[in-house]
């Protein structure tokens, strides 16, 4: 769950779900592997970097599940310009993706999520 803060207090009491972990936002390098995974069995064109897509500033708070959701959208524009042809990913459409594409948390979320584990951990 990426956002506790908005179910009820009965769900989240302990022992409903097991234990609840902050799982940080990946960093550029994370960022590169998990694309390089997600892109494994997709035509990419031999031009697309992942490592620098990985290292955009758009790319700052995105989680891996917004990450396999823009490699989705990349895939739907090579269709797209390629009038039902995926001939490969390019660059390009990893533009018109982030185009269209929205993180799913926002940076002030992710603030508060650091905050409330830095607390937890007692301020280290």
């Amino acid at each position: 769950m990426n956002r506790p803060e908005v179910l009820d207090p009965a769900v989240t009491r302990p022992g409903r779900f097991g234990i609840h972990l902050y799982v940080p936002l990946p960093n550029s390098d994370q960022r590169g592997l998990i694309l390089k995974s997600l892109a494994r069995k997709i035509p990419l064109d031999p031009n697309v970097d992942l490592d620098a897509i990985a290292r955009r500033k758009r790319c700052e708070n995105l989680t891996g599940d917004d990450l396999r959701a823009l490699v989705e959208a990349a895939g739907m524009a090579a269709r797209d310009g390629e009038k039902g042809l995926n001939r490969g990913i390019k660059m390009v459409h990893f533009d018109e993706a982030f185009t269209c594409f929205k993180p799913f948390l926002t940076k002030e979320q992710v603030r508060e999520y650091e905050q409330k584990f830095s607390e937890f951990r007692g301020g280290r």
